[in-house]
């Protein structure tokens, strides 16, 4: 894997994270609720799709194996795990 991957990777993620930012609650309401195909808007608005799904998964396992190889206080990979379980069960 190369640093130019691990920087797609990190741009996802950051996408991501602010779409889900963006969503709007509306006031004096506890939380959001879409339909279920709302997720592939987020997904699509840091360019998850079908399409680049796979490849994605592949990368986070890579990374994943490559950080349970490793020992110190930032090799946690459960979110990592949990972000490519969502993955893989929405797609």
């Amino acid at each position: 894997m190369e640093l130019e991957d691990i920087a797609k990777i990190k741009r996802i993620l950051l996408q991501l994270e602010s779409a889900i930012d963006d969503v709007k609650f509306l006031p004096n309401k506890n939380g959001f609720t879409a339909d279920g195909s709302y997720i592939f808007e987020l997904f699509a608005k840091a360019q998850i799709t079908f399409q680049t799904q796979n490849a994605l998964l592949e990368s986070l396992e890579q990374i994943t194996q490559y950080l349970a190889g490793r020992s110190g206080i930032f090799t946690n990979t459960a979110g990592l795990h949990k972000f490519a379980d969502v993955i893989q069960v929405s797609f």
